[in-house]
C-alpha cells in the first residue's frame, strides 16, 4: 500500500520510500520552511499566502526563505496528474493555450514586456533581440539562447517562454521549452 503522506497513520505500516513533486519558484514575501503557499501572479513561478494553496515550502530549510529567493515548493500529495520524475499538475503547464494569450489585458502585456526588457538588459541585449532570438529558436531550434552576461543562466526557461508568448501570441511547443538553455557568450 502506498503511504498517505498528509494523513494520520491508522493502519500497520512499514517504513517505505515516496515521490513528492517539486518545482522551483520564487517567494513573493518572507516565508518559512512548511508555510503552505500558492501562486501569486500570472507567471506560475513566484509563490506567496495563498487563499488556494497547492504545496509547501521546503520543509528541510533551516531558515525562512526571503522575499525574491529561489527554494523548491513540495506540491500537495495526490495533486500531480501524472509522475515519471517529468510530473504534471493542474496549476504548472509548460505550454500557454492559445486562449490564455488572446484574452492577456493591456496591462498583462505590458507586465510581461518590462519583464523581457529587464531579462534583455540583464543579458546585455535589447528587447528587440530577445524576440529575435526567440523567434529563431523556435523556427530553427538552437540549442540555447546567446547573450553577453552569465547572469542570464539561472532564469527559469518557463518563465521566459511564458512572457514572450503573452507578448509576441505564439505558442511554444513543450520540446522547445524543455530544451532551452540560456548561456553566455563572452
Amino acid at each position: 500500500m502506498t503511504p498517505e503522506l498528509g494523513k494520520l497513520i491508522t493502519t500497520d505500516e512499514e517504513r517505505d520510500a515516496v515521490h513528492i513533486a517539486i518545482v522551483p519558484v520564487v517567494a513573493s514575501e518572507l516565508l518559512p520552511p512548511g508555510q503552505h503557499v500558492g501562486l501569486i501572479g500570472p507567471s506560475r513561478m513566484t509563490v506567496g499566502v495563498s487563499t488556494n494553496p497547492i504545496g509547501i515550502v521546503d520543509p528541510f530549510l533551516r531558515k525562512d526563505v526571503r522575499k525574491g529567493e529561489k527554494f523548491w515548493l513540495f506540491l500537495y500529495p495526490n495533486t500531480i496528474t501524472s509522475l515519471k520524475h517529468n510530473w504534471t499538475h493542474p496549476a504548472f503547464t509548460d505550454v500557454l493555450k492559445k486562449e490564455v494569450f488572446e484574452k492577456a489585458t493591456d496591462k498583462e502585456i505590458a507586465e510581461s514586456k518590462k519583464w523581457l526588457e529587464e531579462f534583455a538588459e540583464m543579458g546585455y541585449r535589447t528587447y528587440e533581440d530577445v524576440i529575435e532570438m526567440g523567434n529563431d529558436y523556435i523556427k530553427d531550434g538552437y540549442s540555447h539562447i546567446r547573450f553577453g552576461s552569465t547572469t542570464v543562466q539561472d532564469v527559469d526557461r518557463n518563465e521566459f517562454w511564458y512572457h514572450f508568448q503573452i507578448v509576441t501570441g505564439k505558442i511554444v511547443r513543450p520540446e522547445v521549452i524543455d530544451n532551452t538553455y540560456f548561456s553566455c557568450s563572452c
